[in-house]
């Protein structure tokens, strides 16, 4: 993560991260499995970029143009302990300076 920090824009890579997590505790919220939709915009190429960097992020999760989802070989249960993680301990706080 920290080459990655050091080749992407700070600012950038958090919003990109933040976008990951929110996917992951809407899914286990949600109960759901769907694709995380990735619009044209700089923090998606950023994720797009992360996720390609980063093994341990491209061994769970598929990146394609428009969209990003577990890789078919993560177990659904894997999956869930991922999602429910995530849901338990990520509870963003408003932060107004970078």
């Amino acid at each position: 993560m920290a080459d990655a920090e050091k080749t992407l824009d700070r600012r950038s890579l958090r919003i990109a991260c933040d976008e990951l997590l929110f996917w992951l505790k809407r899914q286990a919220r949600l109960k759901i499995q769907r694709p995380f939709l990735l619009p044209t915009c700089e923090w998606a190429d950023t994720l797009r970029r992360l996720v390609t960097a980063v093994p341990e992020l491209a061994e769970v999760f598929a990146v394609e143009p428009e969209q990003m989802t577990f890789r078919a070989e993560i177990p659904l249960q894997e999956r869930l302990e991922i999602e429910e993680f995530v849901h338990a301990r990520f509870n963003p706080r408003l932060r107004t300076k970078e």
